[in-house]
């Protein structure tokens, strides 16, 4: 799932929650199970090398769509907590797939279960309408609720 979709997703909890670390560790749940819904994503193995540029502005975008969207309205605390546990479990996906060709990546073998575990939830598609489509959805749940809190 992109970034983007990820951090407003993860904006409710912060309109709802209202301990930074709850809202933290609540959108690090809600992020893995956004992943079991039907997505597009931006999937490295169609580039030759790693999409920095359109992971940059996928995060950038996530960002600046939350700050349009809740700009003041929340405490800042508390839609930075929602952002980053909405994003973190692929923040540490994209660490890892740096990683594979580093002699670190041995070293953190350890973590590998957790790597298997967030794979096995993704329900990617490579149809980027149908997979952003569903996206487009969620986001748009997400927003009512924060608009709405």
């Amino acid at each position: 799932m992109l970034s983007l979709a990820h951090t407003l997703i993860s904006l409710p909890l912060a309109a709802y929650l209202h301990h930074p670390l709850m809202i933290f560790f609540a959108a690090i749940i809600l992020h893995f199970l956004a992943d079991t819904i039907l997505h597009w994503n931006i999937f490295y193995d169609e580039y030759e090398h790693y999409p920095y540029t359109a992971i940059s502005l996928d995060v950038l975008g996530g960002i600046l769509a939350a700050y349009v969207i809740v700009g003041h309205s929340l405490p800042a605390n508390s839609a930075i907590a929602a952002i980053a546990g909405g994003n973190a479990p692929d923040v540490l996906d994209g660490i890892w797939s740096l990683l594979k060709k580093t002699p670190a990546r041995p070293l953190l073998a350890w973590l590998q279960p957790y790597f298997s575990f967030h794979d096995k939830l993704q329900h990617e598609t490579y149809n980027k309408r149908a997979g952003l489509l569903t996206q487009a959805a969620a986001v748009s749940f997400a927003i009512i609720l924060v608009l709405a809190a």
